[in-house]
C-alpha cells in the first residue's frame, strides 16, 4: 500500500524554500538551497551543451523535484489548519486498517523512521484521533487504531482531499495523468528493485 504522500526530497527541505518542509517557513519556490540545482543553472549560464544522457536524468531528477515541491505547497495550503501533512497521512492509512496497524507496518508506508513516527502518533494521541492499543497475549507490542472522534474526522477530510487534488491537477488531461501515472509505477517498480539489489 503506497503513502498518500511522501518525505520531504533529500536537500529540499527548509534551505529549499521552508514552505514545503513545514508550516510556517518562508514563502516561495526557489529552489536555490540544492548544490545540484546552482550547478545545472551554473551549467545553463555557461551555455554549456545538452549531453545525454547524464544531462538528460539531471533534467529530470530537478523536474520531479519541483513538481514535488509544487504539489506539496498546494496540497498543505488546503488542509485543516491544525493538520499537518504526515499527520493527515497517518490517519488516511489507519482509516483503510479498520484492525489497526503495528507502528513498523505505517512506518514502512509513510517512509519515515520509527522516531518521526512516534512524534506524530503522540500529537495525533494527545488529540484523541488515535490511540495505542496493547497486542492479546503480549502487551509490549501495540497497533495503532483511530478513535471514533478520528474516524469522523478522517470521513470528512478525505472527499475534500480528493477534489482538491483533482483541482490542482485539473490543468493537465486525464490521458496525460493517466500516462504519468503508468510511468511513475514503472519507475518506482525499478527504484524498489533497486534497493533489493543493494
Amino acid at each position: 500500500m503506497e503513502a498518500a504522500h511522501g518525505p520531504p526530497l533529500p536537500g529540499h527541505g527548509a534551505s529549499a524554500g521552508g514552505r514545503f518542509a513545514g508550516r510556517g517557513g518562508p514563502r516561495g519556490d526557489r529552489g536555490d538551497g540544492c548544490a545540484v540545482t546552482r550547478s545545472a543553472r551554473a551549467q545553463r549560464s555557461r551555455g554549456s551543451p545538452e549531453r545525454e544522457p547524464s544531462n538528460l536524468s539531471l533534467s529530470l531528477w530537478l523536474r520531479l523535484i519541483k513538481a514535488y515541491n509544487l504539489l506539496l505547497r498546494e496540497v498543505r495550503a488546503r488542509l485543516d489548519p491544525d493538520l499537518t501533512l504526515p499527520q493527515f497521512d497517518l490517519l488516511s492509512q489507519l482509516a483503510r486498517e479498520p484492525n489497526g496497524a503495528t507502528p513498523a507496518a505505517l512506518s514502512r508506508r509513510l517512509l519515515v523512521s520509527a522516531g518521526n513516527l512516534t512524534g506524530i502518533v503522540d500529537r495525533l494521541e494527545k488529540r484523541r484521533l488515535v490511540r495505542r492499543q496493547a497486542e492479546p497475549g503480549d502487551r509490549r507490542k501495540v497497533r495503532l487504531k483511530l478513535t471514533e472522534y478520528g474516524r469522523v474526522r478522517v470521513r470528512k477530510m478525505q472527499p475534500r482531499h480528493a477534489r482538491d487534488l483533482a483541482k490542482i491537477l485539473s490543468s493537465v488531461s486525464l490521458e496525460s495523468q493517466r500516462s504519468l501515472r503508468a510511468m511513475l509505477g514503472q519507475f518506482n517498480e525499478s527504484l524498489e528493485r533497486k534497493k533489493e539489489e543493494r
